[in-house]
C-alpha cells in the first residue's frame, strides 16, 4: 500500500499535477504540521513506528524545498495579512504540536540555520511537569514483551482508537492496568529519552530565536470527550502556565488530535472567551479568507521522510483530493 501510494504521488509530481495544484492554491494559506524531528533508531519496541518524527537529514531537505517553493511566514503574521487582503502568493506557515525535546535539538536548530519561523504548540503538563503524553505511555507499554512487531503495532493501534473515545479518567484506568502488565513510561531516562519533553530553557531559547509559542492544552485530551468545564480548564490553564512562565503566548490555539468531532461549537466559544483569535485543526486543506477562524485547516506531514515527491504532493493538498476521489468511487 505504501509503495503504491508513493508511486501515485511520484507520477502526479513528474506529470505536473502537483505544481498545478500548488498554483491553484497560490492565494491561500497553507499550514503544515510536524510533531518532531529525530534520528530513526533500530529498536525492538514501537518507537516512532507511526513515523511522527522525521529524520533530521530529511527535515532539512524538506525545509529547503519549502523555502524554494513557498513564502514562509510566521503563522500569526500570515493570518493578519490574509484578513487584510494583503497575503502574498504561495504563503506557508510551519507548526509543531506537543512539545518534544527534539523540537529544540533538531527542528529549531535547522530552522535557525535556514532562517525560517515556526510556531510550537506545547502540552503544558508534558513540558512543565514532565508528565509523559498518554499516547507515548501507550506506545511504550505496547512495545514491551516478546510478541511480534506486527502484534505490537496492532495492539497499539486498537487501544489508541479506544482510548481516544474514553474520558480522561477511563483512559487513565486502562493505561495503568496495561502498564502494570507490561512496563510504564515513568521517566525519560535511557531508552525513554526519545519521549522527553522540551524544557523551559529550551522554550526560552526558541522564543528568543523568533519562534512563536502556543498552547495545546494541559494533558492532551480530546476536548469533545470531556465536559465544557474540563475543556475550559484544559485550554485556559495551558495558556496561563505559559504566561506564568513569562512567555508571550500565541493568540492561536491548536486542538489535540484535531479531527472532525474532536471539538464542538462550545469548544470554539470557549477558545474565543479565553482570548484566542484562531484555532487550528488537523483537517486537511488550504485556508482562504472564508475559512472559519476557529477551525483552520492544517496538513500533517508525518511519515514523509525522504520521499520528496510524496512530500511535495501532500503539502500541495493532493492527499485531500485523492481521498475524495477514493470516497466517490467507493
Amino acid at each position: 500500500m505504501l509503495r503504491m501510494r508513493r508511486l501515485v504521488y511520484f507520477l502526479l509530481d513528474i506529470c505536473g499535477f502537483v505544481q498545478l495544484l500548488r498554483w491553484f492554491h497560490r492565494d491561500g494559506l497553507t499550514v503544515i504540521l510536524y510533531h518532531g524531528v529525530a534520528p530513526q533508531e533500530s529498536r525492538d519496541d514501537l518507537y516512532n513506528y507511526r513515523k511522527k518524527f522525521i529524520a533530521p537529514e530529511h527535515f532539512e531537505k524538506q525545509l529547503a524545498f519549502l523555502k524554494s517553493h513557498y513564502t514562509i511566514l510566521p503563522l500569526e503574521e500570515a493570518l493578519r495579512l490574509q484578513k487584510e487582503g494583503r497575503l502574498p502568493p504561495y504563503v506557508l506557515a510551519i507548526t509543531f504540536d506537543d512539545g518534544y525535546e527534539n523540537n529544540y535539538t533538531y527542528a529549531s536548530a535547522a530552522l535557525k540555520r535556514m532562517k525560517l519561523p515556526a510556531t510550537f504548540f506545547v502540552t503544558t503538563d508534558f513540558v512543565f511537569e514532565q508528565k509523559p503524553l498518554w499516547v507515548d505511555r501507550l506506545e511504550y507499554a505496547c512495545g514491551a514483551g516478546a510478541s511480534s512487531r506486527e502484534d505490537k503495532e496492532r495492539k497499539d493501534h486498537e487501544l489508541r482508537m479506544r482510548c481516544k473515545h474514553m474520558s480522561p479518567y477511563e483512559r487513565e484506568v486502562a493505561l495503568r492496568a496495561l502498564e502494570e502488565e507490561t512496563r510504564a513510561l515513568t521517566n525519560f531516562e535511557g531508552d525513554k529519552r526519545v519521549y522527553a519533553p522540551l524544557t523551559e530553557s529550551h522554550l526560552r531559547e526558541m522564543a528568543g530565536a523568533g519562534h512563536a509559542i502556543g498552547a495545546h492544552t494541559q494533558s492532551h485530551p480530546i476536548l469533545s470527550k470531556i465536559s465544557p468545564e474540563e475543556a475550559r480548564s484544559e485550554i485556559a490553564l495551558s495558556k496561563l502556565a505559559l504566561e506564568s512562565a513569562g512567555f508571550s503566548v500565541s493568540p492561536i490555539f491548536a486542538y489535540p488530535n484535531g479531527q472532525p468531532g474532536d471539538w464542538t461549537e462550545k469548544t470554539e466559544q470557549l477558545c474565543k472567551e479565553i482570548g484566542f483569535t484562531h484555532t487550528l485543526t488537523t483537517e486537511q486543506g488550504v485556508n482562504t479568507p472564508t475559512t472559519p477562524p476557529y477551525s483552520l485547516k492544517r496538513i500533517a506531514v508525518d511519515g514523509t521522510d525522504d520521499d520528496m515527491h510524496s512530500f511535495a504532493a501532500i503539502v500541495a493538498g493532493m492527499r485531500l483530493y485523492l481521498s475524495r476521489i477514493k470516497h466517490f468511487y467507493g
